[in-house]
């Protein structure tokens, strides 16, 4: 009994020694924190007259941590040798310790590091103040930039390199364009890894080698994985290392010095080196503070600044800013992390852009779709009048559906060859929100047509098209036999291809209205293969699948975006032909006319282009024939991928077909078996 009480009393010692320190673990923290802080004092570029004081208070701060972290350690020691007495005593024995009592020690000592933490964040309470250490204090990073500046280009300045910035206003889809970029595997950027030395990124990699981790999603809680190897937008704590623009609630737009643009660019090479190689390339939503001198510093830099349509990009930052505000409040040390990478676009410490000419968004905190409408505003009122030969204004919608093309026009633009990246469209189906008034929501909507303006034709291969439609305008009353006498007449033009320049179409033609026919996907997928295998025999499902992706896309943002856009289903047409056409006309403004219920072209009977052959009136008699035709592998594709437009238009979903690996007629070997692999690639 003696001997389990004196072990008893070594395991007990052991653990209160520790538990008391981790008790007021902070106070070892602020210790660590208080000693650093005082290097970075010192490291200050202040004068003398004004470092002196500063050194002091630091010094000050210290000693206080030391007492106080000093009087914890002596508590813990003093209850710990307090246990051991207190078993001796009891036991009226006192003899010197062997082996067992301080291994007993020792596990007392270790169980309160195997205590659940209650932090649900990604970083530990350990990872958390090593963080503060290097990230509190800019000095310091400074100095260890120095360093690797002189290890890695011998004190010698980088020479001047292309490097691309992609830019916007937060949730503007920059994320995502960085990322296909990336995966070219022609650029370097900083990522997670080299958090938290981002001032020396180089230095950190010879000594931190992590395992790769799992991807998880983001902190947006937007779809978005990361892992160690994600890129980010760190670059931002370079430029808060050394100059004074973030303020108390806002962030002022500066002129980048020649020292400090030197600075960078040595800073981009340091980047580019502990990457392996590449072009920099940066995330970065506070470029527009620098822009205008960075534009100068370097010829070589291009800029991606991508826009939205302003009611969904409002609405999408207010729904980011109540999410971060939250997850703020819940976790501080994430209100902190976001403060250092200078991510004041949204939570608890956001902050409004000021402009170097007195205007910007407004100071105050954005509450409603209104706050964020202005800040949309003021943010791409100043893109445009920045905007010069180095900035490309790149359309969210139209990176949407065409990723591909866009990563492949801006790797050309900086001159750089990497692996081509098949990114998959993306239809984003926010819903319109309510709640922006009628002014602002005006005004937002006008700015962004300036917006396209600037767009198309910089990102596209094609000329611009509303440079193109303006002249066509001017030229139609030449073109069109009688148009510049045809008074209370329509102009009345079809194509399919008016789908994906509609918008551009409307902002050259206000008075425009827009008639779109929507058919059953599963007669419109039959149709769509019999017209392209007129020439080759069955084709290649994607060609088919990527016609309907793309044309319920456009669909679904032309009804978003037009006012004067109407949507009519084929088969009503077909069987209510008169119902459909009155409404049509009323929606057009004109009257009735048993006319409209005529096929006609150039003013003479027209048979149509149906692929069951000529009709001499409109007729429902076909409308069900793809039910005959349809393969399983197509009515799968629709039913499973298209069953949005399929609910939205009130049509009937089938069930899933049996049979998708039975050939099709006319199918070769070849199509075959890249037709049969599609549909796992599009899971």
């Amino acid at each position: 009994m003696p001997e389990f009480i004196s072990l008893a009393a070594a395991l007990l010692s052991g653990w209160l020694l520790v538990r008391l320190i981790l008790w007021r673990a902070e106070w070892l923290s602020a210790l660590a924190r208080s000693a650093v802080s005082v290097v970075d004092a010192l490291l200050s570029p202040l004068p003398e007259a004004q470092k002196l004081p500063l050194v002091e208070r630091r010094n000050l701060l210290l000693l206080a941590a030391l007492g106080r972290f000093s009087l914890l350690i002596g508590l813990a020691l003093a209850s710990g040798w307090a246990v051991v007495q207190a078993g001796d005593l009891f036991i009226d024995s006192k003899a010197p310790w062997t082996a067992w009592p301080w291994v007993l020690f020792s596990l007392g000592a270790t169980l309160p590091f195997l205590r659940r933490s209650n932090n649900e964040g990604p970083y530990s309470p350990t990872q958390q103040v090593f963080h503060h250490l290097i990230l509190d204090h800019p000095n310091v990073g400074r100095m260890l930039f120095k360093r690797e500046v002189k290890r890695v280009l011998q004190e010698k300045t980088a020479p001047d390199q292309p490097f691309l910035i992609v830019t916007g206003l937060a949730r503007a889809g920059t994320t995502s364009l960085l990322n296909h970029l990336s995966e070219t595997g022609a650029f370097a950027s900083l990522n997670y890894r080299h958090m938290p030395f981002l001032m020396a990124p180089g230095t950190w990699a010879r000594w931190h080698k992590p395992a790769s981790v799992p991807t998880q999603e983001r902190s947006h809680g937007d779809g978005i994985a990361v892992s160690l190897e994600s890129n980010e937008a760190l670059e931002e704590y370079f430029f808060s290392a050394y100059d004074g623009y973030v303020k108390e609630a806002t962030l002022k737009e500066y002129a980048l010095s020649a020292e400090r643009a030197t600075d960078y660019r040595n800073y981009r090479a340091l980047v580019c080196a502990a990457q392996g190689g590449g072009l920099y390339l940066a995330k970065n939503n506070n470029t527009l503070l620098r822009y205008a001198s960075l534009s100068k510093h370097f010829p070589a830099m291009r800029t991606v600044v991508l826009f939205r349509q302003p009611i969904f990009h409002a609405s999408s930052l207010l729904d980011m800013h109540e999410h971060f505000t939250a997850e703020q409040e819940k976790d501080p040390f994430f209100l902190t992390y976001m403060n250092w990478l200078g991510h004041y676009e949204f939570g608890q410490n956001v902050k409004a852009f000021t402009w170097s000419d007195g205007s910007g968004m407004p100071a105050i905190p954005p509450a409603n779709l209104d706050d964020w409408l202005e800040r949309w505003i003021a943010y791409y009122e100043r893109v445009l009048a920045l905007r010069n030969d180095q900035m490309f204004l790149l359309s969210y919608d139209r990176y949407c559906a065409r990723p591909t093309d866009v990563v492949a026009t801006l790797m050309q633009e900086v001159g750089v060859k990497g692996m081509a990246v098949e990114a998959e469209s993306h239809q984003n189906e926010r819903s319109a929100p309510d709640g922006a008034s009628d002014e602002v929501l005006r005004r937002a909507l006008d700015l962004d047509m300036d917006a396209v303006r600037a767009f198309v034709g910089e990102m596209d291969e094609a000329d611009d098209p509303i440079q193109a439609l303006t002249a066509l305008k001017q030229l139609l009353p030449q073109v069109v036999e009688g148009l510049d006498s045809a008074q209370g007449k329509r102009a009345v033009e079809k194509s399919v291809e008016h789908l994906e320049v509609a918008l551009e179409l409307a902002q050259t033609f206000p008075k425009a209205q827009f008639v779109h026919i929507v058919r059953n996907p599963y007669a419109n997928m039959v149709a769509l293969r019999k017209f392209k295998a007129k020439d080759q025999g069955y084709p290649l499902i994607n060609k088919v699948y990527k016609s309907l992706e793309s044309g319920y896309y456009w669909l679904q943002m032309n009804q978003k975006l037009i006012p004067h856009y109407k949507v009519i289903r084929y088969e009503d047409l077909a069987q209510n032909p008169v119902v459909e056409m009155k409404a049509l006309a009323e929606f057009l403004q004109i009257s009735f006319d048993e006319r409209l219920l005529e096929p006609t072209m150039l003013g003479d009977p027209w048979g149509g282009n149906s692929a069951y052959g000529q009709f001499k009136a409109i007729s429902a008699a076909h409308l069900d024939r793809w039910k005959e035709e349809i393969t399983p592998l197509e009515a799968n594709l629709v039913t499973q991928h298209f069953g949005h437009v399929l609910d939205q238009y009130g049509y009937e979903k089938l069930p899933w077909m049996k049979g998708k690996l039975k050939p099709s007629k006319g199918e070769s070997l070849k199509r075959y078996v890249y037709n049969r692999l599609y549909p796992l690639y599009l899971r």
